[in-house]
């Protein structure tokens, strides 16, 4: 830890925490098809690295920003099980492109103009199980299911 805060300038403290650290929830689920049509809004593309996502998903029946409809569903993808808590509010960090670092204050006025500030959605974990990249995934909406 010394030689961290020697690189730091500042002392370092390395501490146990009670609970975990992390945005709001445990994931952040986001949909493709969102993702491009907010890219369509902003008029290019949007690397959805800006959002921090655990989970994209993507499917024939998914429509942009259908995932407005998920807060209160069950989630489901590869072994695992996910409850749909809130909608995420979105922070400045999403004005950086993470490719160039160049801030861009319009995408987050844009996104809060747009989408009540909001995008993606937050999940907790009701049951953990391995998640792969191409699992299939549906969303329980009421007492419909949507894949």
């Amino acid at each position: 830890m010394r030689e961290l805060g020697e690189e730091l300038g500042q002392p370092v403290l390395l501490r146990s925490m009670d609970e975990p650290m992390h945005d709001d929830d445990d994931i952040l689920v986001l949909s493709a098809a969102s993702l491009n049509a907010l890219a369509v809004e902003y008029g290019a593309f949007v690397n959805p690295i800006r959002f921090r996502p655990n989970v994209i998903v993507d499917g024939p029946n998914l429509g942009a920003f259908d995932e407005l409809e998920w807060p209160g569903s069950e989630f489901s993808i590869g072994d695992a099980v996910l409850q749909v808590s809130k909608m995420c509010e979105r922070c400045a960090l999403t004005t950086v492109d993470p490719e160039t670092l160049v801030s861009d204050p319009a995408f987050l006025k844009l996104v809060v103009q747009r989408h009540d500030g909001r995008f993606g959605v937050y999940c907790k974990v009701l049951r953990p199980g391995d998640v792969r990249i191409g699992d299939e995934w549906a969303v329980r909406v009421s007492s419909e299911v949507r894949v």
